[in-house]
């Protein structure tokens, strides 16, 4: 047998450098799936900056002083009532005319107007309230107001009411323009509950009592507990500018 002898490399020319190893690639560093989120998270918010909140440009309704927010709420005692509002009313022994609370008020007694206000003119109710107040003219001349009665019915109406009973003035308000300010807006034609409503106002248009409204005997009732207080302290400013 031939014995194969492996062939040794022949040595390299005097002055030359053998060649370098071959460098391998170092294998890249796996990142880990926590790494990548934070960096995707950081990117987005980046590239996608926080909006700010939005600001309410709307004012608010006490600052604004909008007319309607005086009206949203009832008038309560020392509220103006609404001056130049305009409404249908009926005069004894007159035809129908239309006046503004501002006049009506400038030719009323120096006490004021005390206003009963009803639903249905022609009912027996009604009636019955008209009565109530007839008779409280004698209790009301301390007062010195001028009674008028104040209905969402039409002026027809009223004027057949004014002729069949006492005779009132009536103003004619289906609109609710006063009645709703006043916080008699519950009143109705067909208000099965018979509410009725009590407000004294001052000759410069004032609320000189809180507004009464419910059923009859208890409005009555309580106004004559706040009509006791008021004559009370006209009694003792009386007395103090006497001194």
């Amino acid at each position: 047998m031939v014995e194969l002898r492996k062939r040794k490399a022949a040595p390299a020319p005097a002055g030359t450098e053998p060649p370098a190893p071959a460098r391998t690639k170092p294998a890249p560093e796996k990142k880990s799936r926590v790494t990548k989120k934070s960096d995707s998270t950081s990117s987005k918010s980046k590239s996608k900056p926080k909006s700010k909140a939005k600001s309410s440009t709307m004012p608010s309704n006490r600052a604004s002083g909008d007319a309607s927010t005086s009206q949203s709420r009832p008038l309560t005692t020392g509220d103006k009532i609404p001056l130049n509002l305009r409404l249908s009313v009926h005069r004894r022994l007159q035809t129908k005319e239309t006046i503004s609370m501002k006049d009506l008020l400038a030719e009323c007694d120096r006490g004021g107007i005390l206003l009963f206000a009803f639903g249905k003119a022609l009912s027996d109710q009604t009636a019955d309230f008209v009565g109530e107040m007839d008779h409280a003219l004698l209790d009301n001349e301390r007062l010195e107001v001028t009674t008028i009665g104040l209905s969402p019915d039409s002026m027809p109406n009223l004027a057949k009411l004014s002729t069949s009973l006492s005779s009132f003035d009536y103003l004619s308000d289906p609109g609710k323009k006063l009645l709703t300010p006043l916080g008699l807006g519950n009143i109705s034609l067909t208000d099965k509950k018979g509410h009725v409503g009590v407000a004294l106002i001052s000759k410069s248009g004032e609320l000189l009592i809180p507004v009464k409204s419910g059923k009859m005997e208890r409005v009555l009732d309580d106004y004559w507990k706040e009509t006791e207080i008021l004559l009370e302290n006209m009694d003792n400013e009386d007395e103090e500018s006497d001194l």
